[in-house]
């Protein structure tokens, strides 16, 4: 059988993935080749890390002592989805298309793309009745069949999303190089107990916990950009409140508690360290309502009330984040991933439409992900799940339309613009998942 490998860089350390095209089981082995895990189409392309070396999988990780009670948690966060995610990127740039549709059929269903090829479609077989050679029966044409229509193919860059994962360069990103990935997701609306479930669970029905570990839709892997920043902001304002405010505040609680009496009591203590002024005041508002205009207390006694002002907390504001690409295809395979990546985005951040047309639904949202040696990148800031809002694409970044032979432009620039789908949380900074670099 026909095999193709693969060498990554996970936690500093090398280990290639091996991969049967006929059949699609693989193999990841460290590089003194001892087996850290292995997946098959049976699995669905999920690997499978209880046969293997745990002396290996230990040190891949980097654990040892009490540390390696969390040996398959990180097993699981740090090596599942990226050995998965280059065994399929094996499979779908190396498989011709009678193998990746076999794979599909065995268990690798939607992660298997058929991209890039076209698949044989049988040809239709003329039923129409021929009339006998040399006879003098006329055909009555306008009973006879209308001839059937053409067969139109889905081109392979436009095939929806289903799974696959599209790089640009084309050229097989390792661990060797940082990249962003953007994993495709489904929405999942938070449902009637959504808010039951944010009080009583600690945030747990957030859209980051509806989220988490779903397989995505399609993927797309691009290089770092030029430009990584994350700019954290919440929300103040000014609140003031003066002594009669105040005073009328705690007369209205005291009242709904029922002890009007006890409030008036307060409200006159509070107030009787300066009744003279207090007096004035009152006065020359009462009067400056029944008039309707200017300050009558600055005017006769040249003070103003102290409104007591403070800055109080308004709420979180949600980051957004852009992204800026330049796109320069060497050939007609990366032209096409081009297209696919542009296509891929613009159908994910369009709304759905299910059955007829009364209600529109949310779009697919995105996992963003920096990628350094095979795992979450510890020092660049993590991103919570987020929606496109914005994709802008110029096709002559060049300022002048130039094309290839087959009328492909010879670049494209792309601007994104995500917003995350909720707020940052001191919590974020203090799980697991933030303690792994400087947190989100």
């Amino acid at each position: 059988m026909a095999k193709k490998s693969s060498k990554l860089n996970i936690n500093g350390k090398s280990v290639t993935v091996e991969t049967e095209l006929e059949n699609g089981a693989y193999t990841v082995k460290d590089s003194k080749g001892r087996i850290i895990g292995s997946g098959d189409s049976a699995s669905g392309g999920n690997i499978n890390f209880s046969g293997g070396d745990q002396t290996a999988q230990k040190e891949l990780l980097g654990l040892s002592g009490s540390r390696s009670r969390n040996l398959n948690k990180d097993l699981q966060s740090k090596v599942k989805g990226v050995v998965e995610n280059e065994n399929k990127a094996i499979i779908n740039n190396n498989a011709d298309v009678t193998q990746r549709l076999n794979l599909r059929d065995m268990g690798y269903g939607n992660k298997i793309s058929i991209k890039g090829k076209t698949i044989p479609v049988e040809p239709d077989i003329d039923t129409t009745p021929v009339p006998p050679t040399g006879s003098d029966t006329e055909v009555d044409e306008s009973a006879a069949p209308s001839p059937a229509a053409p067969v139109v193919q889905k081109p392979a860059e436009v095939q929806d999303l289903d799974g696959a994962t599209v790089r640009y360069p084309a050229s097989q990103i390792d661990g060797n190089y940082d990249f962003v990935q953007f994993s495709i997701v489904e929405y999942v609306p938070g449902g009637e107990g959504a808010l039951a479930a944010i009080i009583e669970k600690g945030g747990g029905g957030r859209p980051s916990g509806r989220l988490k570990n779903q397989s995505p839709v399609g993927s797309v892997i691009l290089p770092m950009p030029l430009n990584i920043s994350s700019q954290n902001n919440v929300s103040f304002g000014e609140d003031t409140l003066n002594a009669f405010q105040a005073a009328g505040q705690d007369i209205v609680q005291n009242a709904i508690q029922g002890d009007i009496g006890n409030a008036l009591n307060n409200a006159s203590g509070a107030l009787n360290a300066n009744a003279s002024e207090a007096k004035k005041a009152l006065r020359a508002k009462i009067t400056q309502d029944i008039v309707g205009g200017g300050n009558l207390l600055t005017r006769t006694t040249g003070a103003v009330l102290n409104s007591n002002m403070e800055l109080l907390f308004k709420g979180p504001q949600l980051r957004t984040f852009s992204f800026d690409y330049k796109l320069t295809p060497r050939d007609k395979a990366e032209a096409q991933s081009c297209k696919q990546i542009i296509r891929m985005f613009k159908k994910a951040m369009a709304p759905k439409i299910k059955g007829g047309a009364l209600f529109l639904y949310t779009p697919n949202v995105f996992l963003i992900n920096f990628i350094h040696k095979g795992q979450n990148h510890p020092f660049l800031n993590k991103i919570k799940p987020c929606a496109l809002t914005g994709l802008g694409v110029n096709f002559t970044p060049d300022g002048a339309y130039m094309t290839y032979e087959d009328g492909s432009p010879v670049a494209y620039s792309l601007q994104f613009s995500f917003s995350e789908m909720e707020p940052i949380y001191d919590i974020d900074y203090e799980n697991d998942e933030g303690a792994e670099g400087t947190g989100f």
